[in-house]
């Protein structure tokens, strides 16, 4: 007869955790990721804060997949990839990625970028381009769809990038400095969108920002120095003072 003890939690679909990350620069002097652990679950929204070079970025690039570390391990909904290919995959299938700069593709409309990542995964093109079309609304630039991303300022470029970012639906978004290149009107429409992504979607989402707005806007906040990291709530923080 089995008991409750015996049975087993899962992690939640779209939960990211990392465990004693180790990550160095400069043959080893400069230690970007001490040791550090982070875990973000469906429907929380994560600010990561602290000074120029306490390791931001290098993190975001960790929970990605993107760089090799020292030592240490990622899992995304329990799932531990170990190669490459197995991140190519995760990031295709679960993650989207907002980097500071866009990584648009100058030959490609706007449209065409945001359509790119589901090439592949989509088959149906009119689907597809209904997506396109969704997103590019959401994020206020149904009016770049057939421009190319050379004509465009930072901003708008961003904005798709942003949109390309949400293309096939990811459970987790990690997202560095998302409205660093946007006036306050658009990136009040980016935050609107994030918040409802994370609150009504359950959307696992991660943003690196300098931006004590933005920081605000968000649940959970991880505050990084020296590659280390610590937790606090800013709503807890925001109702006892």
């Amino acid at each position: 007869m089995t008991g409750a003890s015996s049975i087993r939690s899962f992690p939640p679909k779209g939960s990211i955790s990392a465990r004693d990350l180790v990550k160095t620069f400069n043959r080893g002097s400069t230690r970007a990721l001490d040791h550090l652990d982070f875990g973000a679950a469906p429907g929380e929204m994560t600010a990561v804060t602290g000074p120029s070079g306490s390791g931001k970025s290098t993190l975001l690039y960790a929970l990605a997949g993107l760089i090799d570390l020292e030592s240490g391990s990622v899992s995304v909904s329990g799932e531990t990839p170990r190669t490459h290919a197995e991140w190519t995959r995760m990031r295709q299938r679960h993650i989207g990625l907002i980097f500071q700069d866009d990584w648009l593709l100058p030959t490609l409309t706007c449209a065409q970028n945001v359509e790119l990542p589901m090439i592949g995964l989509e088959h149906n093109q009119k689907r597809r381009r209904e997506r396109v079309d969704e997103l590019l609304k959401r994020v206020n630039a149904s009016d770049l769809a057939d421009r190319t991303p050379a004509g465009l300022s930072g901003g708008e470029r961003q904005r798709v990038a942003i949109a390309r970012s949400l293309a096939n639906r990811p459970e987790i978004l990690l997202a560095d400095e998302p409205t660093g290149e946007l006036d306050s009107g658009n990136s009040q429409i980016v935050m609107d969108l994030l918040t409802t992504l994370s609150t009504r979607e359950k959307m696992t989402i991660v943003i690196v920002t300098h931006d004590p707005r933005v920081a605000r806007a968000c649940g959970r906040h991880f505050v990084l120095c020296d590659g280390k990291g610590t937790y606090s709530d800013l709503s807890s923080e925001t109702e006892a003072s």
